[in-house]
């Protein structure tokens, strides 16, 4: 069961990378005087600044790609989630893994107790296991 988490899981995770690197690129942009102008001013007066501005530019392409992967990812479990039968499985695994959402908040959404939530989790992993072991697999295949 941990695989199938770990494959839905790569949601949070990205986002979480992203947020990570969002950050460190504001507070260079921030706290290096240079980059406050980075992207709008099209001057380089020196070569020092030159290569901090493509090293700005870089890493701002690189969270790009991170995001556009992110939207991919999101956008194939959203799919595969739509595939599952019960409704109920739905809900738990969109809320839990793509709105990164607590059990308590599913379950005051379902009007059910978290032990329930819990309960229809556990099922809900089952079922999307059971129907996309394949997929799962070749993305543990993938990860380092």
């Amino acid at each position: 069961m941990s695989d199938v988490k770990r494959y839905l899981n790569q949601v949070r995770y990205s986002n979480q990378d992203i947020n990570s690197r969002q950050k460190e690129l504001d507070d260079l942009r921030r706290n290096i005087p240079s980059a406050s102008n980075w992207k709008t001013d099209p001057v380089q007066e020196t070569h020092t600044n030159g290569s901090f501005v493509d090293k700005l530019v870089k890493l701002d392409d690189e969270i790009s790609n991170k995001i556009d992967r992110l939207i991919e990812a999101k956008r194939t479990i959203s799919n595969q989630i739509d595939q599952l039968e019960v409704k109920e499985h739905h809900i738990v695994l969109r809320e839990r893994y793509l709105n990164q959402r607590s059990y308590e908040y599913i379950a005051d959404v379902m009007y059910t107790s978290d032990r329930n939530v819990k309960r229809i989790h556990g099922r809900a992993l089952e079922e999307f296991r059971t129907k996309f072991q394949q997929e799962i697999d070749s993305f543990i295949k993938s990860c380092p």
